[in-house]
């Protein structure tokens, strides 16, 4: 994979998104169909982060993220969160919780609009982080 490919609409959901849950950090699952490895939906989440630490962390109930899986009959492929008023690199604990092999996409939303949106993925045999094209 050398890119991360995402349609407008689904790039409209994720900048609309970001822009609801400004200035705090936003969420959603990005979900894909068997087989195939393309976002085919996004499906926001709940940041159940303290308030304190929404601004700059996120945090969702793995108990929603099973049940999307289950009720849509999708496949994870990545997941997707906002940085508020900060660029669209991954920080250093976004590196330590990443899944090998699921794609991250990571979106600056800087005063409430959209400025920059990046995919990373961390390599499922060494543990390396690559960034992909979107």
């Amino acid at each position: 994979m050398s890119e991360v490919i995402l349609s407008r609409e689904i790039l409209r959901e994720l900048e609309e998104i970001g822009k609801r849950a400004y200035p705090d950090e936003g969420c959603a699952i990005l979900l894909g169909d068997t087989g195939n490895p393309g976002i085919k939906q996004v499906k926001e989440l709940k940041n159940t982060a303290d308030k304190e630490l929404s601004k700059s962390f996120f945090q969702v109930n793995p108990i929603e993220i099973l049940d999307i899986e289950k009720e849509k009959n999708a496949v994870i492929t990545g997941f997707f969160h906002t940085h508020p008023d900060q660029r669209a690199v991954l920080s250093k604990e976004d590196e330590d919780y990443m899944i090998p092999g699921i794609i991250y996409v990571v979106m600056s939303i800087v005063k409430g609009s959209f400025a920059d949106i990046r995919a990373y993925v961390k390599e499922p045999d060494c543990g390396g982080i690559r960034e992909f094209d979107i």
